[in-house]
C-alpha cells in the first residue's frame, strides 16, 4: 500500500532540494504546489508541514477517503479525478479552495461544501455509478455556493432535473453534457435566473431534439455567447429575441380578446340560464295542474352552459335565444286556446285532450331546441353553410353552360377553342352590331318608314368593340367575326353604287 507521507515527499527530488544545509521541515513549509499525479498512492498520511501548500495534485491514483487535509488552510487548488473516492468528506478547513476536481470517481451525491464560500469551480464529471442511480447535488451545498460558484461540469452522471441549480446566480460556464434532461421548459424556467451565464454543454441530451431547442435557450440566456460548441453572435441573438417578444405580444392580445368576450357574454348567458330554467318551472307547474293519472316528474335543472370563454358560445346564444322565444310564444299560445271557454259545455276539450295537447307542443318544443342546439354546435360548417356553398355552385355551373352557349352560336368560332368571358362578350356584341346594321340596311332598302329605322339606328351603337389585348390568335378571331362582315358590307355598298354611277 502506497501512503502520501513527508518521507515520501522528502525522497522526491522535484520538491526538496538536496542542500543538506537546509533543515526538512524549513523547506517543506515553503512549499506551495505539490504533484503526487499516477503514483498508486491509496492514503493520505499526515502533511502538516506542509501549511503553505496552495496546489496539490493527486489526480490517477488509488485514493478512497479524503483523510488529513484539514492542515491546508491556504489550499486553492485540489486535483482528485480519476480516484475511488465515494464520499465528499473533510473539506470544511478548505475555506480558500477555489477549484475542486472530482470527475472520474464514485461519488452519488455531491454535499459537505457548506462552508467552502470562496468555491468558483467544481468538477463532478463521469462518476462511474451504479446502475440506474444519478447524481445528486444537496440543496444546502447549492445554497451556499450560490454567491460564488462560477463553473460547474456534471458530464455523464444521468442528470434528468436541474431545477435545484437554480440557485447558482453566478454562474458563467455549464456543461451537461450526456445527460438525460429532456424538459426544455424546465430548463429555460432555470437558465432566465442564470444572467451570468456565457458559455453552456447539452450536447448528448435527449432535450437537443427538441423543435426550436436553440432558439429557446437563446432567448432565456441574454447574455450566452456559445451553445454546444457553437458560437452565438449578437446579430442571431436580437433577431431572436424581437421573435420572442412579438410572440408573447400575439399571446397578450388573443388573451386580452378572449376576456372581453366573457365578460360580454357571462351575463347574458346567466340570464337566459335563469329564464331557461324558470320555463321549464313553469312547463313543470303547468302540466301537473291538468288533470292526469300519474304526475310529471320534477323540473330537471337546466343543463350546463358552454363556457364563455369558447368561441362556440358565442355562436350558440343567438339560436338558444330564439329557441326561448319559440317556446315562450307556444306556450303562451297553448294556454290561451285551453283557457278561452267554448260556446257550449260540450265543445269543451277533455282533460285526456289537454294533456295530449301539452305533450305534443312539449314535444314540439324539444324537437326545435334540439335543432337549435344542433345547428349552433355545426357552427359555419352546418347545413346553412353546405346550402350556401351547393347554390353557389350551381349558379356557377349555368352561368358557365350559358357563356358555351353563347359561345356556339358565334360565327368564324372553331368548336374547340377557349375564350374567355370578356371575349365572349366582345365577339357577341360585335355579332350583334353587325346583325343590327344589317336590318337596318335591309329596312331601307324594302322601304320601311322612318321610326323603324331610328330605332335599328339607336340599337346599332357608335360601332364595333375591339379587344383590349391583341396577340394573334385573337386577331384572328376578332377579323373573323367582325372584319370580313365589314370589308363585306363595304364591297357590297362599293359595286352597289358602281353600277349606279356607271348608268
Amino acid at each position: 500500500m502506497v501512503r502520501l507521507t513527508v518521507d515520501l515527499i522528502a525522497k522526491s527530488s522535484n520538491h526538496v532540494p538536496k542542500k543538506r544545509s537546509c533543515a526538512l521541515a524549513e523547506t517543506l513549509g515553503r512549499l506551495t504546489h505539490l504533484n503526487f499525479s499516477n503514483r498508486n498512492i491509496q492514503e493520505i498520511e499526515d502533511l502538516s508541514m506542509c501549511r503553505n501548500l496552495t496546489v496539490l495534485y493527486l489526480y490517477d491514483n488509488q485514493i478512497t477517503r479524503m483523510y488529513n487535509l484539514g492542515f491546508a488552510s491556504k489550499l486553492t487548488h485540489l486535483y482528485l479525478q480519476n480516484n475511488n473516492i465515494s464520499h465528499m468528506e473533510n473539506l470544511s478547513n478548505l475555506q480558500r479552495l477555489s477549484k475542486l476536481y472530482l470527475g472520474g470517481n464514485s461519488i452519488a451525491v455531491v454535499e459537505g461544501l457548506e462552508r467552502l464560500t470562496e468555491l468558483k469551480e467544481l468538477h463532478v464529471e463521469n462518476q462511474r455509478l451504479a446502475p440506474g442511480e444519478k447524481l445528486l447535488l444537496d440543496p444546502r451545498t447549492l445554497l451556499c455556493l450560490a454567491e460564488s460558484l462560477c463553473v460547474l461540469n456534471i458530464n455523464q452522471n444521468n442528470v434528468d432535473d436541474i431545477r435545484d441549480l437554480a440557485v447558482l446566480k453566478e454562474l458563467i460556464h455549464f456543461s451537461a453534457a450526456d445527460n438525460k434532461l429532456h424538459n426544455i421548459q424546465d430548463l429555460e424556467d432555470v437558465f432566465s435566473q442564470w444572467p451570468q451565464l456565457h458559455c453552456m454543454d447539452l450536447r448528448g441530451n435527449h432535450v437537443c431534439q427538441k423543435p426550436k431547442y436553440r432558439d429557446r435557450l437563446i432567448t432565456a440566456c441574454k447574455r450566452l455567447g456559445d451553445l454546444d460548441g457553437k458560437e452565438i453572435n449578437d446579430l442571431t441573438r436580437q433577431f431572436l429575441i424581437k421573435w420572442k417578444a412579438s410572440k408573447e405580444a400575439q399571446k397578450r392580445g388573443r388573451d386580452k380578446r378572449a376576456l372581453a368576450a366573457q365578460a360580454v357574454v357571462s351575463p347574458f348567458l346567466t340570464d337566459l340560464n335563469m329564464a331557461l330554467n324558470r320555463r321549464a318551472a313553469l312547463s313543470y307547474s303547468y302540466a301537473n295542474s291538468l288533470p292526469s293519472r300519474k304526475p310529471l316528474q320534477g323540473p330537471r335543472p337546466h343543463e350546463a352552459l358552454p363556457d364563455p370563454s369558447d368561441s362556440s358560445a358565442t355562436r350558440s346564444v343567438s339560436a338558444l335565444a330564439m329557441v326561448e322565444r319559440q317556446a315562450a310564444r307556444m306556450e303562451s299560445s297553448g294556454g290561451d286556446a285551453d283557457q278561452s271557454p267554448g260556446s257550449s259545455p260540450g265543445s269543451s276539450p277533455s282533460p285526456d285532450g289537454r294533456r295530449r295537447d301539452a305533450q305534443s307542443r312539449a314535444a314540439r318544443a324539444a324537437q326545435a331546441a334540439q335543432a337549435q342546439a344542433q345547428a349552433a354546435a355545426g357552427g359555419r360548417g352546418g347545413r346553412p353553410a353546405a346550402a350556401n356553398a351547393a347554390r353557389e355552385r350551381s349558379r356557377v355551373q349555368t352561368l358557365r353552360h350559358a357563356f358555351l352557349e353563347l359561345q356556339r352560336t358565334l360565327p368564324s368560332v372553331p368548336p374547340d377553342t377557349k375564350l374567355s368571358k370578356l371575349d365572349v362578350l366582345i365577339l357577341a356584341t360585335t355579332y350583334i352590331a353587325h346583325l343590327t346594321r344589317t336590318l337596318q340596311e335591309e329596312g331601307m332598302d324594302e322601304g320601311e318608314s322612318t321610326k323603324q329605322a331610328e330605332a335599328l339606328h339607336s340599337l346599332k351603337g357608335e360601332g364595333y368593340l375591339h379587344p383590349v389585348k391583341k396577340w394573334p390568335m385573337r386577331s384572328r378571331l376578332y377579323v373573323g367575326a367582325s372584319g370580313q362582315f365589314l370589308h363585306s358590307s363595304k364591297h357590297s355598298e362599293s359595286e352597289n353604287q358602281g353600277p349606279s354611277s356607271s348608268s
